[in-house]
């Protein structure tokens, strides 16, 4: 009896590329039926990305400073702002994450580019599409609920470690006061914190090494 624990382990092959897969049908290796019932990895865009960055950046300031603003009236106390800045993060970036990579924060995308896990040159389009998402959540806040017009910017961006919400309110309200400590802050301690993060974790290489010792 063949000893069934040296067979070598079974290789399944990778899911074509959607540029592959059209190769493919225009060398006549597979038919259009075959193809469109076919497993195909299909890598976002740079404009899915952008696109993504700008509706989850909207959302999480939306339900975030929205909660603050119904905070006034229906007393959801620091707690339930909390819980919904939380919920609106996670949830966007299961949602939108493997689009983007789950930015939605200037500051994270610059942190990303300066420790070279995101290329500069996506930065910029990155950056933007997060500043009017975020400019047009407070738009829609301020239209929804102009009754709150005592409603003061700082109010908004206090605490606000993200830049496009501190810069979105501070467009909307057109009050630029401090508002350079609301951006470089933050950008400052992502940058740290990613400067850390790489000094405290091990190599790679080092990491398998002591795997196979």
């Amino acid at each position: 009896m063949a000893d069934s624990s040296s067979s070598p382990p079974a290789s399944f092959p990778k899911p074509p590329l959607a540029s592959d897969l059209t190769l493919m049908m225009e060398e006549g290796r597979v038919s259009p039926s075959h193809a469109s019932t076919s497993n195909v990895i299909v890598s976002p865009t740079n404009a899915h990305k952008i696109i993504a960055e700008l509706v989850g950046t909207c959302i999480i300031i939306f339900m975030g400073c929205g909660s603050i603003v119904i905070d006034e009236t229906y007393k959801l106390t620091i707690l339930g702002i909390a819980m919904t800045w939380g919920l609106a993060v996670m949830v966007m970036i299961y949602t939108l994450g493997h689009v983007s990579g789950g930015h939605f924060n200037p500051a994270v995308t610059i942190a990303l580019a300066a420790s070279a896990k995101f290329p500069w040159t996506q930065v910029p389009a990155f950056v933007a599409f997060q500043l009017a998402g975020s400019t047009l959540a407070i738009r829609t806040l301020v239209l929804m609920f102009h009754r709150h017009n005592n409603v003061h910017d700082q109010k908004i961006t206090g605490a606000s470690m993200n830049p496009a919400r501190s810069i979105g309110a501070a467009l909307v309200f057109a009050k630029f006061h401090h508002l350079w400590v609301y951006t470089v802050a933050p950008i400052l301690g992502t940058v740290t914190a990613c400067m850390i993060y790489s000094l405290l974790r091990p190599p790679m290489n080092e990491k398998m090494g002591q795997g196979q010792s």
